[in-house]
């Protein structure tokens, strides 16, 4: 639902589907990795050599979740040039990629922000909601 919610109107129902397995698992092995025992944790002059790997582990998943986030938005904004024309569906069909995009267009600098906040709303958003 809240997968729907972020990006309903940005991918079709079977490439929806797929980027959602695509998220879930890649979450589902971050927390796999940050829950294994590691030496660091018991010795803490050993992180800065990261000698079970799990540090490399975790930055190459969490390297593949934001590619993940960047494709839909990437998607989202070739889109919005299409819905321009007819403001009335425009209205009507909106997910909050779409909302979070139009803020980034605005003109007043109090309320404008960045693509690379929006990424990261999202990505606060569905790594929350799998836990």
């Amino acid at each position: 639902v809240i997968m729907s919610m972020l990006w309903g109107g940005t991918l079709d129902a079977e490439k929806q589907s797929k980027v959602g397995a695509e998220f879930r698992g890649a979450v589902e092995q971050i927390v796999g990795t940050i829950a294994k025992p590691n030496i660091s944790d018991f010795f803490p002059i050993l992180a800065r050599f990261d000698i079970q790997g799990i540090e490399k582990q975790v930055k190459a998943l969490l390297k593949k979740v934001d590619e993940i986030v960047d494709a839909v938005i990437d998607e989202r904004i070739k889109m919005v040039p299409n819905n321009v024309e007819d403001p009335i569906r425009n209205e009507a069909e909106k997910d909050f990629i779409q909302i979070l995009l139009e803020l980034v267009k605005l003109e007043n600098e109090g309320e404008k922000i960045t693509l690379t906040q929006v990424k990261a709303i999202v990505m606060v958003i569905l790594l929350l909601m799998q836990f």
